[in-house]
């Protein structure tokens, strides 16, 4: 392709040496990701079953203190699962995504926060019914200009 410096001389070659690096810093954001959409999901299922334990009064005593710590424990990990998997998002798009457009075609624009609305793109004649998987993807999500 476009790219011919740094022993680059084809795509095995550029995911080698330009994409290979960045994977590992990425697949630690991904576990970090995992860990707190696991706590989320695990201290939500803890106020659930403390609520349903309160409300059929299999639970006596003050269990308010616990229900919060619980909604507390679940509300954080799920606003840090949120934030981490926004940044891991905003990271992979600019970085690999951006490498691999500017080595298939450097003078292509890509703008990774841009999109194109949905009506504008249904009414494009783009779209077919029930379009899903990769294709959609990169039609929704991704503006590139020539």
């Amino acid at each position: 392709m476009a790219i011919q410096e740094n022993g680059i001389k084809n795509f095995e070659d550029f995911f080698r040496i330009k994409v290979e690096p960045l994977l590992p810093e990425l697949k630690q954001a991904d576990t970090v990701i995992r860990q707190w959409r696991t706590a989320a999901i695990v201290s939500g299922i803890i106020l659930g079953l403390f609520i349903a334990a309160s409300i059929s009064g299999l639970v006596t005593g003050s269990i308010l203190a616990t229900c919060l710590t619980a909604g507390g424990v679940a509300a954080i990990s799920f606003y840090n699962y949120v934030t981490k998997d926004n940044e891991y998002v905003d990271k992979y798009k600019g970085t690999i995504i951006l490498s691999v457009i500017e080595y298939l075609h450097p003078g292509l624009e890509y703008r990774p926060d841009s999109a194109v609305p949905e009506k504008e793109y249904r009414q494009s004649g783009m779209a077919e019914e029930g379009e899903t998987g990769v294709l959609k993807f990169l039609k929704d999500y991704f503006l590139v200009h020539l």
